[in-house]
């Protein structure tokens, strides 16, 4: 199985959401080929523009590990944060079906966070979508689109081509995996620095092979 980079990878979660949303809709992750024909009423197409920007930080885990042999775990990390710019557009055969079809891809892009936790509000100024169908386990994209505009050719009424497209951008995290036997170490580390604590106090860690626990000495 090919393996989609985390952009790309963003990229066809939209274009997958939007088609559950639009259901008339032919929706693609990517810039239709130039001999293409739309057979379909409203044709949409999700674009990656641009390079990724990337934001490097401090390597973190992310997740439980997995128990490999004795005390060797595998992890996963991440490494670094990735925003990459993309446009969604949208084609039509008649200008009031674009305008529609606008409108509501527009209202699918503010759906929230409500589309990973049910309790979560319903709307919200942009969305976000899981990517483990898309080969990211565990790993959200969020996307901020902009206003809808209207990008129609000279000849769209002869051609019978009338076209709309939203600018946004896409961010995700970018994870790795590696093998270790002293997470559990690493981790009760962050866990001390998270609380802003001294590994001096008299904090005792007990670790074993299938759990971590962690006291205070009275």
């Amino acid at each position: 199985m090919l393996r989609k980079s985390p952009q790309q990878a963003a990229a066809s979660a939209l274009a997958a959401w939007l088609g559950e949303q639009l259901t008339d809709a032919t929706v693609i992750d990517r810039w239709p080929d130039p001999d293409q024909e739309f057979s379909a009423d409203v044709t949409i197409s999700v674009t990656l523009i641009g390079e990724p920007e990337d934001t490097s930080f401090e390597p973190e885990i992310v997740g439980d590990g997995t128990l490999i042999a004795g005390e060797l775990y595998e992890w996963t990390w991440r490494v670094l944060e990735r925003k990459h710019r993309l446009q969604v557009d949208v084609w039509t055969k008649y200008d009031v079906a674009r305008d529609d079809a606008l409108l509501r891809v527009e209202e699918a892009v503010h759906s929230g966070i409500s589309t990973i936790d049910p309790t979560a509000d319903p709307v919200d100024s942009g969305l976000a979508l899981d990517l483990t169908c898309q080969g990211w386990q565990d790993q959200i994209a969020d996307y901020e689109i902009g206003s809808p505009s209207i990008a129609d050719t000279p000849d769209a009424h002869q051609r019978g081509e009338f076209r709309g497209m939203l600018h946004g951008t896409a961010r995700m995290n970018l994870t790795v995996k590696a093998r270790s036997p002293r997470l559990a170490t690493a981790k009760f580390r962050l866990l001390l620095s998270e609380r802003g604590t001294e590994p001096t106090d008299g904090l005792v860690a007990s670790v074993t092979d299938t759990s971590e626990t962690y006291t205070k000495e009275p």
